[in-house]
Order: C-alpha cells, then structure tokens, then sequence
C-alpha cells in the first residue's frame, strides 16, 4: 500500500479527539435520559458509558442497523486497501443516513448546532455520519479530523465508532489538535472492511469541517539517485533526505535496491544507502520512509545496468555515418547523423545499450540534411543542430530541432540568408540559451567564415557574430565556461583558421554571452596543416582549465595534437608515415582515427592527465579486416565509455598499441581577426514529417558503412 499525498488543506491545523468522554450507548437503540454530554471526562482512549443517542428530536441508528443498510456480511477481502479509502472530505457526508443541523458546502460541512447542556431534548445536536471501507487495515489505530472554521471549545466536538461486536456507539470528546489514539481499531471494522464514523457538535457557535482521515498523515518520501544507469558493476548512492513527514518525525529508513518488493535492509534514521549492482537488468530501487507513529510511504526509481556491448546496424546499399551520441534519461542510446543514397537525409536512431533498435526515423527534403550534434537539455528534450540545402533562404542553411526522446520533432527550424550558407556543426545548452557554432560562406566574397549564435530554446537568434580569416574560417566544437570567482562565463569554441589556402592553423577563440570577443588564438606553423577539432573544460568546477584537440599534418604523417591555448601542448603519433587525427573528445580521452598505408582506418582512445602525461592507450578496430572511423564518444553514467562511427566490414575490438607524445615547440599566438554580425539572418519553420525506416540490420558486416556502437569501462 502507498500512503497517499494529502492536499494542502489536508495539512493545516490537525485536531486530535482526545477522550474526555461524551456518550457511548451500551445496547443500540435503546432509550435514554438526556445527558450532559460534557461532563464525563474518562482517561484517554476510552469511551464513557453512557446511554444512546436516541431519543426526543433525533434517533442515530444502532450500529446492527447501520450494517443492515450499509454492508452485506462478507470475509475480509484479500484485496488490500488504497490511500484514498483513508480520506473522507467533509462534505462527502452519507445523506441516507441519520445527519441533523449539517449542510454540505463547497469545501467542506458546515455545522450547525443549537444545544446546551441540560435542556432535556437532542434536538439542537448537530451531527453526520461517515462511512468507510478499508479492507485489512494495517496502519495505526487513530482517527484525524480537520475543521476548516474550528468550534469555539474543542470539547463541544463528539466523535462517535460504531463498535460491531457490541451493537453500540464508543463516544469520545475532542481537544484542539483533532487526534484520537485508540488501543486498536479492530473493534469498529466489519464487513469486509467496513467503519462508520459520526462527527456531532454541541453548543450553538457554527463551525466547518474540512476532512475526516483514518490513520496518520503518513510521511512524504522522497528520493534521488547518483546515477540513473550504468555499465555494471557499479555503485549509486541513494538519498531519501529530502523525505517530510508533518505530524511527526521519520523513525526509519528501509531499503528495497532490487525492486524485488522486500524492504530487507534499514539505514534507522540515516537518510542514505549505497548499493552495487553486479547483475545487468532494469530494477527499481525503493525506500520505504517510516514515521513516528508506524505509517509509511514508499517510492521507487529507476535503474539500469548493462554489460559491455559492440554491435552495428545499417541498411544494404545505404551508408549510415553518425556525427553525435546522446545518452538518454532511460539509459538507451540516441544517435543522430545522416545516411545516403544518392540524397542525404538527417538519421536519428534510438538503441538499447544491449544493441536492439527502439526505432529508426529519417528526416529530410529532395537535397542534402544533416544532424551534427545534439545534447539532452535540463528540461529532458534533445536539442540538435545541422544543415539543410533542402529547406531554409539560401543554398544550405543552418538547421535546429527539437526532439523528445521518445522520437518525435516538436520543432524544426532553419537560421539562414538568401546570400549566405550558414551550417551548425557544434551546439551546447547553458540556461536558457542555445550557442550554436559552425560556419558561414558569404557568396559575394567566396569565403567562408566561423559562425556562432545564440538562440533561445525556441530557436529564435539573440545574437550572431562571425570570424574573419586572411583566407578562411570555421568552428568545430563548443563549450560554456562557468566561473567561481571575479573570471568572466564564456562561449568558448576551436576551429580552422586559414592563412592561404595550404596554410592552415588551429583556432580557438572566447566570447562572452553577449557576443563580445575576449580572446582569439591560433597553434600551428606554415609547413604544416593544423585544424582544431574538438576542446573540453577540464579540471575542478571552479574555473576548470580548457583543452583543445585537433591535427597538425605534413607530408605523409598526422598527429594529434592536445593542449591549452596560451599553455603546453603535446604532439600524439602513432607511426612514421601513419595518420592519427583526433575526431571527438571527452575530458582528456582523446578519440582518433589511425591510418596505415594498405591497412585501412582503426580507431584510438588515448587518456591523459591534466599535466598531458598519457595514461592508458588502446586501438579498437579491424586492421586489415575492416575499416572504423570515429565519430562520437559520451559519458554513461559515470562508469564508461560509449564511442559510435562508423564501419565496414567485422566488427572492431580492441588491441594494445603503443603511442609516442612529444612535447611540442609550436607556441599559441594572440591574433585580434575582424568581426562580423550577419544582420540578414531569418529563422523559418520547416515540416517536421519524419520517415519510420524499416530493413535495418544488426551486425550485417557488410561493405556499405554502418553505424558502430561500442560500449565499454575501458
């Protein structure tokens, strides 16, 4: 059974029936002198004995009678009861039974009395009847009452149970903090289940009463996880701290961590637990929260364990290349890219980490779209960006979407000019904003330029800005940087810059959220080619230190380059003559492709510390049997590693490789380029009709490119 969350009005100003005694009938219906009903005081908990409430001016039934009319004689239900069986509002009074001087109103009945003690005749009592069906109640045996416009004297309030096995009512006389603690219930239920309750009032002041509950009010459990799902073994740390309880205190905490419904271990009043799941499966871990008086409330959570996995999906004669991964709020797998034949359409994939396919959608006009990135936002919407050339002002247009994680595009918008080609290929949420980079090609200059705007969660532009080259310009990837201390929040991205056409260097440049420009530099020499690929905030939240991967390449080899604009940078290679180019990048695990003459393309994972040492190193891939090429890497749980791209041929595996890291002699050189602020931009609607595309297979190892997820602690 769940304890019920009570409504507001539920909470405010409980009354206990204390038990300074009004009347209780010995043998229902039988006839009796008035008594004055406020001059028995018994001890607490116990009724008075004291004739019926039967005679001159009202007649309440005997309990027999009540059973006759109310209930058919039953065992008790196997069924057990729900929250809401405990709770009567006031006005729910049962009007086929005895009631006088009480009228049902909007919020709760208003009592209305004219008696006093002594004048010989029941008629000015005010009163109702309730009726309950609780069937196996286990809870605390104690009755609660709330008066929304409380009685001038807490004692002119009477509470009447009908006590089955002795046919008769058991008075009790109220105080002001409307609880009443009997021994026990059992007595008053019946039936299946079945308990009557009258409310009476003496004196002659009106009063309104707002709910009758049976049992306490039970405490409010609350509960939060360290992680959501994870590569198993691993360990979450629940939190109950933030469980409530208001007519009492919480005595103990009780945990279920497989979800088997077994509450066998106790933290007492600690509000923690830590648990490790060794086994894969989908579990929901509870906490049972214990008041003070023995009521509980339950609540459950979800987790998810799964074991390493390396599998591939993709349609024949169709080639599948993912650019992002996104790891969704159920711990599947969504993947967002683009696949081709002939046109290019945008592909968004969801996946269990176990490797079967949720769903497979293509979106797109008669041209070229794609998905660059995305990222599940706060708000647990997926937020992704790209291109289209088929929809939007220009001939490509930056593209921005909206997708629930369910599959479905809520919106799609384009953010373009009829003079330029506007194209996303890096998005982050912070706040409320959108900061989206990539590039733009203005067409009467015939150049290309870095882009970065930011946008609200609606896709409307707050603010542009370009970066203006010798030759050329583009950004590749984005990242928030949030201060501590007196440093100022920035957007911070990495990118190509070109000298000339052959002359490339790495960029990386700063802007605060208004668009200011507060830093711009470039790392590379004049005989080589240098792109900045990927960066990464690394480091203590306060004022984490940033890095940026990219490439550096001459003649026949690339390496990776790693380091912080202004500060040491390392060169990565892995073989004269061979190339490694970094494709993604998370903290300091590095992602990059290796190329050997003859041999076709793996993939590499290199981790570094935060002083560039490398500390772990491991090739995953086919060589010579297949090709791999990377394309993203992402966090699961806390506890590995997921990296997607995209293959041809077997699956890869991993293999020991030994990689060569030089310090690097190539400084960060301050540049100030010029800047731009499109003004003609337009953001437009586009349809948001998606295909369902079927024919998808796992692991076909064929020779059109698939889409690879591989899933491991590394």
């Amino acid at each position: 059974m769940t304890p019920m969350r009570l409504p507001a009005r539920m909470l405010a100003g409980l009354l206990v029936v204390c038990t300074s005694g009004l009347l209780a009938c010995t043998s229902g219906g039988g006839q009796g002198a008035p008594a004055d009903l406020n001059a028995a005081k018994p001890h607490p908990a116990q009724p008075v004995s004291t004739p019926s409430l039967h005679g001159p001016g009202v007649n309440l039934p005997s309990p027999s009678q009540l059973a006759e009319r109310l209930f058919k004689p039953t065992k008790a239900k196997s069924a057990s009861y729900v929250a809401a069986d405990l709770l009567k509002q006031a006005e729910s009074f049962d009007t086929t039974l005895s009631h006088q001087l009480v009228t049902a109103t909007a919020s709760g009945a208003s009592f209305t009395p004219d008696w006093e003690a002594g004048t010989g005749t029941y008629a000015g009592l005010s009163f109702a009847l309730y009726s309950f069906t609780i069937p196996n109640y286990d809870g605390n045996p104690a009755l609660y009452y709330n008066w929304i416009t409380p009685p001038a004297d807490p004692v002119s309030v009477h509470i009447a149970l009908a006590n089955w096995g002795k046919d008769r009512w058991d008075w009790y006389v109220g105080s002001d903090t409307g609880r009443l603690d009997l021994p026990s219930l059992s007595p008053y239920f019946a039936f299946g289940g079945g308990l009557v309750v009258c409310v009476l009032r003496t004196g002659t002041d009106a009063s309104e009463l707002d709910w009758l509950r049976v049992g306490s009010v039970p405490p409010v459990a609350s509960l939060t996880e360290s992680r959501r799902f994870g590569l198993a073994p691993f360990t979450v740390d629940f939190d109950a701290s933030g469980s409530t309880d208001s007519d009492g205190t919480i005595a103990e905490f009780k945990w279920d961590p497989e979800g088997d419904g077994t509450f066998d271990q106790s933290s007492g009043t600690d509000p923690t637990f830590s648990y490790e799941f060794t086994t894969t499966g989908d579990f929901k871990p509870a906490v049972r929260v214990i008041d003070s008086d023995g009521v509980h409330d339950d609540l459950a959570v979800d987790e998810t364990a799964v074991d390493s996995a390396n599998f591939s999906y993709g349609a024949p004669s169709y080639g599948e290349q993912p650019h992002a991964i996104v790891a969704c709020g159920d711990g599947h797998l969504l993947i967002v890219g683009e696949r081709s034949q002939g046109d290019i359409q945008a592909l968004i994939t969801k996946v269990s980490p176990a490797g079967t396919a949720d769903f497979t959608k293509a979106w797109g006009g008669t041209k070229s779209d794609r998905l660059m990135d995305a990222v599940l936002a706060d708000d647990s919407y997926v937020y992704a960006c790209g291109n289209t050339s088929s929809y939007g002002q220009g001939q490509s247009d930056a593209l921005l979407q909206k997708w629930t994680q369910d599959g479905q595009l809520v919106w799609s918008r384009t953010i373009g000019s009829v003079d330029g080609s506007e194209s996303f290929n890096a998005l982050l949420i912070h706040g409320d904003s959108i900061y989206a980079c990539g590039s733009f090609y203005l067409n009467i200059t015939f150049h290309t330029y870095g882009f970065i705007a930011r946008l609200d969660r609606e896709g409307n532009v707050t603010w542009s800005h370009t970066l203006i080259g010798p030759e050329d310009a583009r950004f590749n990837d984005v990242a928030f940087y949030t201060p501590v201390t007196i440093d100022t929040p920035s957007v911070r991205v990495c990118g190509n810059y070109y000298q000339t056409s052959s002359d490339i260097d790495a960029l990386y440049a700063s802007y605060d959220e208004d668009g200011n420009q507060l830093a711009c530099k470039t790392w590379g020499t004049a005989s080589s080619s240098d792109t900045g690929v990927a960066l990464a905030l690394v480091g203590f939240i306060a004022n984490p230190a940033t890095y940026v991967a990219g490439s550096t390449s001459a003649g026949t080899q690339s390496r990776t380059f790693l380091g912080r604009p202004g500060g040491t940078t390392v060169e990565i290679s892995s073989g004269s003559n061979e190339r490694l180019v970094p494709y993604a990048m998370l903290s300091l695990n590095v992602l990059m492709r290796r190329y050997v003459s003859g041999s076709g393309y793996s993939m590499v994972l290199g981790t570094f510390n935060n002083s560039l040492s490398l500390v772990a190193q491991t090739e995953i891939g086919a060589v010579p049997d297949g090709s791999n090429t990377p394309a993203a890497m992402i966090n699961y749980g806390g506890t590995g590693l997921v990296l997607t791209g995209y293959q041809s041929g077997q699956l890869p595996s991993p293999s020991a490789i030994s990689l060569d890291v030089q310090t690097s002699a190539t400084p960060w050189v301050d540049i100030s380029p010029p800047q731009g602020s499109p003004s003609q931009l337009v953001v437009q609607d586009t349809p948001t009709d998606m295909t369902d595309l079927s024919g998808f297979a796992f692991n076909r190892a064929g020779t059109d490119p698939d889409t690879f997820v591989y899933t491991s602690h590394f």
